[in-house]
């Protein structure tokens, strides 16, 4: 999914996904202006930029389990537990393994960390992991864009903004349209902000598609084709949710892996790296 917008919305991650697998675009307006809003789509404002968003999720909470045996099944363990609990895994990283131990950290919503810490001490307990710590005032900033899978700088211009808005950077997880990294929450304005304006993303783009432009239901259904709300949940009523989780397997086998450690933990460091 791409944003293709020229207003800012809030939406709930499985409505976004359940209109994904029907392709549905979603086009959220404010009810308090005559603002266009933002379409939800599968087409991109821009064909050039390769940002075309910035988002930021508060409440978030880091868990860091320290110290697990580097065998098979120690994460089936931990996450299998997190699992059982219904409670949902964002942001994952674990480092290399060294002396036959690793390290790995996960954000939960804050409001299940209590539960989350629960179900992994147990885990961490049964594999012979050395601690668990946690962080509870910790907050994500992503960016988003369809071009960024054909352009390359989007991380180093990104780090940057942060480095010089003063923002230490605790986590980063990446996909080919999308780049997050974790920072203290007290920080999380801070962030968006500078992230915002280094990407121009209060500037509409020259080759910027128009709203009235763009396709209101894709897979071939014209405009004057399209059903009423009652017709589309009475065809979509008998489909399981979940099987919206996941929608496709894929592998790549053309990526190396490069690890630097003993990285000062300061602002500006991965900016240094990824330049």
């Amino acid at each position: 999914m791409e944003l293709a917008s020229l207003g800012a919305g809030v939406m709930h991650n499985r409505s976004v996904e359940f209109a994904k697998k029907f392709s549905v675009p979603i086009y959220v307006r404010s009810s308090l202006s005559d603002a266009d809003g933002t379409l939800i789509a599968s087409v991109p404002e821009s064909g050039t930029i390769p940002v075309s968003g910035a988002a930021l999720t508060k409440n978030e909470a880091r868990i860091t389990v320290i110290g697990v045996p580097d065998v098979p099944g120690t994460s089936l363990e931990i996450f299998s537990r997190i699992a059982s609990y219904k409670i949902s895994v964002d942001m994952l990283v674990q480092n290399i393994g060294a002396s036959g131990k690793a390290d790995i950290s996960f954000t939960v919503p804050a409001h299940e960390l209590l539960q989350a810490l629960k179900s992994v001490r147990e885990s961490a307990q049964i594999v012979g992991a050395d601690e668990v710590i946690f962080d509870e005032d910790v907050a994500k900033v992503s960016v988003v864009g369809l071009e960024m899978a054909r352009q390359t700088g989007v991380a180093d211009q990104m780090f940057q903004a942060l480095a010089d808005g003063g923002v230490n950077i605790q986590m980063i997880t990446t996909s080919e349209i999308k780049i997050s990294a974790l920072i203290a929450r007290k920080e999380a304005q801070q962030a968006l902000r500078v992230v915002h304006q280094a990407f121009g993303l209060d500037q509409t783009p020259d080759d910027a598609e128009q709203i009235d432009h763009l396709p209101l239901i894709e897979a071939g259904i014209e405009r004057d084709e399209v059903s009423s709300p009652a017709e589309i949940v009475a065809r979509l009523r008998d489909f399981d949710m979940e099987e919206l989780t996941i929608h496709e397997v894929a592998m790549d086998n053309s990526q190396a892996r490069v690890s630097i450690q003993g990285v000062p933990d300061q602002p500006g460091v991965a900016s240094q790296v990824f330049r």
